[in-house]
């Protein structure tokens, strides 16, 4: 049973299409006599499961990944005109086009760091390039009328497209986000006043608090809240508060 993985994110299925897309314009510069006359589109495919009696596919299989590449048996010579511009197809378009797909199929398993021989597949295509589910990502190749599928399994695609992990820059944010400086407020209860007195308040009006000391009072960074405290006095100038109750990140509102 292949290893399953989490389904691949969309930034990341890009920067293969984008891997695949680079890999196909320098191939199709050595290959492609006439580049500026082919009508090239390069995106992700929906599905790789095409039926092996109707295309001509190749690939690279290791245990480090696996890279297919196909073409539809009815459009194989068609793909040897296309890149030769030749007027007409045959043995000699349909050899160019073999020759062709497996440089291609090359090309994309280098760029995912993989080594082998490029064989002729002809039995059904592995689950572990064709199942998203498993990771795998296809991408088709469309030449003009001639469609290509490159199919990738998860560990080619974690080889073109690495998960990244920076342990070193987040160390760095983490040291400099604890130099920051951060606003606490104390929020407790002040009592209640009518609606008309509230909009008849004046400057230099004194509003005599219905708290007491000890009485319990909210620490909040902006709306967070932080901890549980109760009001004291630090001397005859400051009130202070006393941490009753510190509230978990994961506990805050």
């Amino acid at each position: 049973m292949h290893p399953r993985y989490a389904w691949l994110g969309e930034t990341r299925r890009q920067l293969v299409c984008d891997a695949v897309t680079s890999c196909a314009e320098a191939w199709l510069q050595d290959w492609c006599v006439q580049r500026e006359a082919l009508a090239v589109e390069i995106t992700e495919a929906e599905s790789a499961l095409w039926p092996v009696h109707d295309s001509v596919a190749l690939a690279l299989e290791s245990d480090r990944g696996s890279v297919l590449g196909a073409v539809r048996e009815r459009q194989l010579e068609t793909l040897g005109m296309r890149l030769a511009s030749a007027g007409s197809g045959g043995a000699l378009a349909g050899s160019i086009a073999s020759a062709a797909l497996e440089d291609f199929v090359a090309r994309i398993a280098a760029r995912a760091r993989l080594s082998g021989e490029v064989l002729d597949w002809k039995s059904t295509w592995p689950e572990s390039v064709t199942r998203p589910e498993w990771g795998a990502l296809s991408i088709r190749v469309k030449l003009d009328e001639v469609e290509l599928l490159v199919a990738l399994d998860r560990t080619a695609v974690e080889a073109i497209s690495p998960t990244i992990v920076a342990t070193a820059n987040l160390e760095e944010r983490v040291a400099s986000l604890c130099a920051t400086q951060v606003p606490i407020t104390a929020v407790l209860d002040f009592g209640e006043i009518s609606a008309r007195d509230l909009t008849g308040l004046r400057i230099g009006e004194v509003l005599v608090s219905e708290c007491q000391l000890g009485q319990n009072v909210s620490l909040r960074t902006g709306k967070t809240h932080l901890a549980d405290a109760t009001l004291g006095r630090a001397d005859n100038n400051h009130l202070a508060v006393v941490l009753t109750a510190v509230t978990k990140p994961q506990e805050n509102p």
